[in-house]
């Protein structure tokens, strides 16, 4: 086990960097591991950007926390050196290429520590300056890339320049630093931020059932028969996916582990109810882990979640053991695991129900997920993630619309896990519903007296379809009772007879003759083959539902999303549908909240990704990876589950009354199934298989070929025992959409309304491109290059065109020389008259902070009110010093002395700390130098030097079409080096033709990602 370095009090970060010279320590190869390489300044400060809640807002403020507030379980993410970074990603794919001698050598924690992790070093130095702020260092990751630490507010503000303050979001009470961290610049090449300093929770990613009749289970308009209501129960899964004939060679998951990861224990028993209802022929076991000796979160508000994992996940590898792992924190659990903290063993599949998007989950908390993963992977694990409720727009989870545009998960987004979308069963919508689900009936005769909950045998003629079998449920009309119908268990089928047990409804009181239809809720299952599958999608802007419902469009004027009918009680105003999209934010920071802006740039597309048909050429990870059923009642189909936490929604899990049992859909439901069926490959190659990704893709790949492989799409399916008889290892959905609804006022990111109130997420043209960097050295403007569109495809669902495909967008570049950029920060403490004759200096002018009446040129009024509103109206002074501005002064003017004139060599702009001061002449520098702030931190800093030979500009020459936010620029050529670019959307304002965002369409796509699975044929091919 890494153990943690405790810090030699004599020991100062000048002599550990000196020391550095001595004690390098070499990378596996020939990488350069040190990072911290000067002295501990802590009057030179980084900005850690990217690492504040979009919560944190003067809105939802309530205060600062007590200084001795308690921060416990923190996690400090650290970086790699580029290079170190880029040789573990090779050798991680090295480790499923069957032609590489590191096929399957999989390392342990410790040896990716002692390889790949930071140097000894470089934790000591960041322990050792942790310690120096009261901080408690804890344990130091066995990877080298992590560690825990505790502390009060108090010191979190002294050691990070951050305050933590009391907020209310929605009605609920949490806290959150207010600003950027900050740390000393020697530090910033080592660390990445805190993961985190709030207490939001990621999301659980399952959708309730609505509250639906049984003879009304697809809502108000779209079917509503009894027999379109078919939920699933293990059976149908086992039918559907093909697993039966695995089951019937043993390959039930035997000798396998599936760690589902949650921040909640399960609700009382539910989980062995379940199992003794479905599974009691089995042998799989269910146990609770805390890994790592995490703290036990117990039963809370998300126990609901935790069944469906630990449940559905024993529903596909019955002889499994299924592990629930909960701590308080869903990335403290998965830390533990991956790293195999305290003894704790490392499985060798997991799956992960939660996330959050990549623009709230920040910039340290995404690299968290990364390198976790990426140890995970390293070690042999097999990691599927949910991708996601709610369409391509991700942030604006659980919300009636799409209001922050399009962006994924920070959870499922990065290339070491399985994204896992979800569908939905096409069969309402194709009205063949009678072909896929055993709808058998029979004319019976009443032979008991009465049925009282109790057995009674009924004679059966004249049935159709096959007879019934033991374990189903029967939907009873016309029989003489107190309500008329009734819903009846089948004990035994005998010769002529059966036996059946009253299940609900009152009792009947009177023999009669009627009619038993057999219904889609046994225990035994009631799927009769694989059925046709389209994204799962409940929105207005589905194509569809509006399709069904007589609608040409969901958006504009006449559009379904207008409609009474999806608005009233917000009907099918609605996010909710299985996620997928391009990664756009994985690093970087927004500038608006919640958007991907700003500096957002998504994780680069993995090599296994690239080339397979349908995949665009966008330059980023896209997802999902797989997917299969995840809907949640919209067309008739949920999925049955235990969880009778009535004070939750849940419902009793009475025996033989599967129809009141807790209905679910969404993401939770796909992601434990597909971990489960990678267990059963586990099971039969008997091995650890890593990230299943580059394998999954390269089967995908023979079975598409360069353009679709029709006898593999989903809707093209034999009939008959559907599914059984084909070679296909993934269906490809090719119909459906994950389209949603939004409102463009609330959309800065890419929404279509054509002069209405409601309209559909939308993709859109590239409105400007950013210089990220300037780079240097250019003789030449180097060659722009946009990425291709994410929406390239055409989405033509049954020959209704709606998108015709993305065009190319195209940019130039400039070259000059570029400004020097610096901040001045006042991040701590209170402004104090003491303060005064402290100075900055800006080129070769000096300021001096003053109280009173001001009576020199280049004095700055202090501000003197307490905590941040005197810190941020003292630097408003200073930038309107620099400006000779009094209409920036934060305090009354005058608030700089008379005589003052604007700085020749630099301007400054700013209302909160920090300011930016910009240099107008090439070499500006500025200093501070003072002896009175007492505790405060008061720093100056250059982050961007001046260049000549630089890029200074990239012009638009073509907008193109299809594209979202973070979609990837390139620089080359020009003689020079280092610039880089990030292209913007154009916002607020609808695209000139719809771009639908997105379409399920041959091959990989957005809606599906390359598709369902045939279990047999996966776990059977000779790929693994």
């Amino acid at each position: 086990m890494r153990k943690s370095h405790p810090a030699n009090p004599g020991l100062t970060a000048l002599s550990l960097a000196a020391l550095g010279l001595l004690l390098f320590l070499p990378a596996f190869g020939d990488v350069p591991r040190a990072l911290i390489t000067e002295a501990v300044d802590e009057s030179k400060l980084a900005t850690l950007s990217g690492n504040t809640r979009p919560e944190a807002t003067a809105e939802n403020d309530r205060g600062a926390v007590p200084d001795s507030f308690p921060m416990n379980d923190l996690l400090l993410q650290l970086k790699r050196p580029p290079a170190l970074e880029a040789e573990f990603s090779a050798y991680i794919d090295r480790l499923t290429d069957k032609s590489s001698p590191d096929f399957r050598k999989w390392l342990t924690p410790q040896q990716i520590g002692d390889r790949y992790g930071l140097a000894h070093q470089d934790l000591a130095a960041i322990q050792n300056w942790l310690q120096s702020h009261g901080l408690t260092v804890g344990h130091t990751y066995e990877n080298g890339m992590v560690i825990a630490f505790s502390g009060t507010a108090g010191q979190i503000r002294d050691a990070f320049h951050t305050e933590i303050h009391y907020l209310e979001v929605k009605g609920q009470a949490h806290f959150a630093n207010m600003s950027e961290p900050q740390i000393p610049h020697a530090l910033a090449p080592a660390m990445a931020g805190v993961a985190a300093l709030h207490d939001f929770k990621p999301h659980p990613m399952f959708k309730r059932k609505p509250k639906y009749t049984f003879g009304g289970c697809a809502g108000p308009t779209l079917p509503t028969s009894s027999a379109d209501c078919n939920a699933l129960v293990p059976a149908d899964y086992q039918v559907i996916y093909n697993l039966n004939p695995l089951f019937r060679q043993g390959i039930l998951g035997a000798g396998q582990t599936i760690v589902v990861v949650d921040d909640s224990d399960s609700y009382s028993t539910d989980v062995a109810t379940y199992r003794n209802t479905f599974l009691s022929q089995y042998s799989g076991t269910f146990i609770t882990t805390h890994p790592g000796g995490c703290s036990d979160p117990g039963d809370n508000s998300d126990d609901s979640e935790s069944n469906i994992d630990a449940e559905i996940a024993g529903a596909i590898a019955p002889n499994a053991t299924i592990d629930l792992a909960t701590c308080t924190s869903v990335l403290t659990a998965i830390q533990n695991l991956v790293n195999g903290t305290n003894g704790t063993t490392i499985p060798s599949i997991m799956s992960i129900s939660y996330g959050e998007c990549e623009t709230s989950n920040g910039a340290a908390n995404n690299l968290a997920y990364y390198t976790a993963y990426q140890t995970g992977v390293a070690t042999g694990m097999s990691i599927f993630v949910s991708s996601g409720d709610e369409s391509a727009t991700s942030c604006s989870a659980d919300l009636d619309y799409s209001r922050y545009g399009i962006g994924v998960s920070g959870y499922t987004s990065t290339p070491y896990n399985v994204s896992v979308g979800g569908t939905d069963f096409e069969d309402s919508y194709l009205n063949t519903t009678a072909q896929y689900w055993n709808q058998s009936s029979t004319s019976v005769t009443l032979t008991g007296v009465s049925v009282v909950g109790t057995a009674a045998t009924y004679n059966y003629s004249g049935y159709t379809g096959s007879a019934p079998a033991v374990g189903q449920v029967l939907l009873a009309t016309g029989f003489v009772t107190t309500a008329n119908n009734g819903f009846f268990g089948i004990n035994a089928v005998g010769p002529g007879t059966i036996t059946v047990t009253e299940v609900s409804q009152a009792n009947e009181t009177d023999p009669g003759t009627g009619t038993i239809a057999t219904g889609n809720l046994p225990t035994g299952g009631s799927a009769m083959s694989y059925i046709p599958e389209m994204p799962w999608n409940d929105s207005c802007s589905n194509f569809e539902i509006y399709n069904y419902l007589g609608f040409a469009t969901g958006y504009g004027p006449s559009g379904f999303c207008q409609n009474t009918v999806a608005t009233t009680n917000d009907e099918y105003l609605d996010t909710g549908s299985g996620s997928g999209g391009p990664s756009g934010c994985a690093t970087g920071a927004v500038v608006t909240s919640r958007v991907v802006s700003g500096t957002c740039a998504g994780y680069p597309k993995p090599s296994w990704q690239q080339g397979i048909f349908g995949n665009p050429a966008d330059g980023v990870r896209d997802i999902p990876d797989i997917s299969n059923f995840a809907a949640n009642g919209i067309w008739g189909h949920y999925v049955v589950v235990c969880y009778s936490h009535t004070a939750d929604e849940g419902s009793p899990c009475t025996a033989g009354n599967l129809v009141d049992w807790a209905g679910f859909g969404g993401t939770s439901i796909s992601s434990p199934v597909s971990a489960a069926i990678q267990a059963l490959v586990n099971e039969k190659w008997h091995t650890k298989t890593g990230n299943p990704n580059p394998t999954y893709y390269a089967i995908a790949n023979a079975e598409f070929g360069a353009g679709g492989n029709s006898n593999c799409y989903s809707i093209n399916q034999p009939s008959g025992r559907r599914g059984l008889g084909t070679n296909c290892v993934f269906y490809d959905i090719t119909q459906g959409d994950i389209e949603v609804n939004c409102i463009a006022s609330s959309d800065p990111a890419g929404c279509y309304l054509d002069g209405s109130t409601n309209g559909s997420t939308t993709l859109g043209p590239i409105g400007t491109v950013t210089v990220l960097n300037a780079g240097s050295g250019y003789t030449s403007a180097p060659t722009c290059t946009l990425a291709t569109p994410a929406g390239i495809a055409p989405y033509n669902p049954f020959s209704n065109p709606i998108w015709a495909g993305g065009t190319q967008a195209t940019c130039t570049a400039s070259i000059g020389s570029v400004a020097q950029v610096g901040t001045v920060t006042l991040s701590s403490g209170t402004v104090s008259t003491a303060w005064a004759g402290s100075t900055v200096t800006v080129g070769s002018t000096v300021y001096t902070f003053a109280t009173g009446t001001l009576t020199a040129a280049n004095q700055v009024l202090l501000n003197t009110s307490s905590g941040s509103t005197g810190r941020n109206n003292t630097l408003k002074n200073l930038s309107a010093a620099i400006n000779a501005n009094s209409a920036l002064c934060g305090s009354a003017a005058p608030c700089y002395g008379p005589g003052t004139v604007a700085n020749t060599s630099a301007t400054a702009s700013g209302t909160t700390s920090p300011i930016t001061v910009t240099g107008i002449t090439a070499g500006v520098s500025y200093t501070f130098s003072n002896t009175n702030t007492g505790g405060a931190t008061f720093a100056t800093a250059i982050t961007t030097q001046a260049a000549n030979g630089a890029v200074n500009g990239i012009t638009v020459t073509n907008g193109g079409s299809g594209y979202s936010g973070g979609s990837g620029c390139t620089l080359s050529g020009g003689g020079g080096s280092g610039a880089t670019c990030s292209p913007q959307l154009v916002t607020a304002t609808a695209a000139t033709s719809y771009q639908p965002a997105f379409g399920s369409t041959p091959g990989w796509d957005f809606g599906t990602g390359i598709g369902t699975v045939n279990a047999y044929n996966l776990v059977m091919n000779t790929a693994w």
